[in-house]
């Protein structure tokens, strides 16, 4: 029995040798975890990303996932935090390959996707939070190893719109638009050759107005993101990506320089060494064109006798982007 290794395979609780590709969306489409090896392994990878003392990231994705009851999980993990984004896929977009049935036709709305069921389907979810957003459609690019065509959810691209947005500005920037958001010079990750669906003027307008981010065609300027909205209903600063990440850079920030004053004494002295690490970073997101004002505040106003008492520091920051 010492002298051979062997697998496990084709077990009732495992994953289904039959499936070509075994963690596909559809599998988990309505089920939950008790009946579906793929929406549990799927929450249970989404769950590893809930405590903020365990990992640290502003950014939270899981490309071509688009089950409702997991991108849903995964937001409300980035909310619960308040230090994260979540940048989810939806349904009736592209359908890639492993996600195709036998009887999809490369031509079929099935396939290619359809705006107005992807808009539907969206509004349908009622999703409301600040700490969301989502893109249409997926795109083409090109393999560079097999030197083949390949698809990506939009999710992949407008992470790369983002990351370099943050190189060459700042979180508080607008990742989208012809400067920061073009897709097509390769500048914000992998060039893209083409969108799977080319957006009409209202077809953007309509996804626009729903909270979904184009990812629009031009002649001349090639594949672009062309918006930054939130999921967030309500009209406010917040509605917007560029607003929501720049609170998120000065939460972090702030917590740092919190975290460097625990155990110190509750007195004027400590204070003042907050105030003094946490206006310099301020004034650079200010001069940064991140903020247009803030006050912070930290005196016997918020950190009352009684909160001293409690060993409590108290500040409040108030910020006007």
């Amino acid at each position: 029995m010492a002298k051979f290794t062997t697998a496990f395979g084709g077990g009732s609780d495992g994953v289904n040798i039959k499936e070509k590709e075994p963690f596909r969306s559809a599998l988990a489409d309505g089920k939950t975890d008790t009946n579906s090896y793929v929406f549990e392994t799927y929450k249970r990878a989404i769950d590893l990303c809930e405590d903020p003392e365990d990992i640290q990231f502003n950014l939270a994705s899981v490309p071509s996932l688009n089950t409702p009851g997991l991108t849903k999980r995964l937001m409300e993990h980035c909310e619960n935090r308040g230090d994260a984004l979540c940048v989810m896929d939806i349904q009736d977009s592209f359908l890639p390959l492993a996600e195709r049935k036998d009887t999809d036709s490369q031509t079929s709305t099935t396939v290619t996707g359809d705006v107005d069921d992807a808009v539907n389907t969206m509004r349908d979810r009622q999703l409301n939070s600040s700490f969301g957003c989502a893109y249409y459609p997926w795109v083409q690019c090109l393999d560079d190893d097999t030197n083949k065509v390949v698809y990506l959810p939009p999710s992949v691209v407008a992470l790369g719109v983002m990351s370099y947005t943050d190189s060459i500005n700042g979180p508080w920037f607008a990742p989208a638009g012809f400067t920061r958001g073009g897709l097509s010079t390769g500048l914000t990750g992998i060039p893209v050759l083409n969108a799977t669906l080319r957006l009409s003027s209202k077809n953007r307008d309509n996804l626009y107005e729903n909270r979904i981010n184009p990812i629009a065609s031009f002649p001349s300027e090639g594949v672009v993101v062309f918006g930054q909205k939130t999921l967030q209903v309500t009209r406010s600063a917040l509605d917007r990506i560029n607003v929501r990440r720049m609170l998120i850079y000065v939460k972090r920030q702030i917590s740092m320089i919190a975290a460097g004053l625990l155990f110190e004494p509750n007195v004027q002295n400590t204070w003042s060494r907050f105030i003094a690490s946490a206006t310099p970073m301020l004034i650079d997101v200010q001069q940064r064109f991140g903020i247009q004002e803030y006050k912070l505040v930290l005196d016997d106003t918020t950190t009352t006798p009684d909160l001293i008492d409690q060993n409590i520091m108290y500040a409040k920051l108030f910020i006007k982007p």
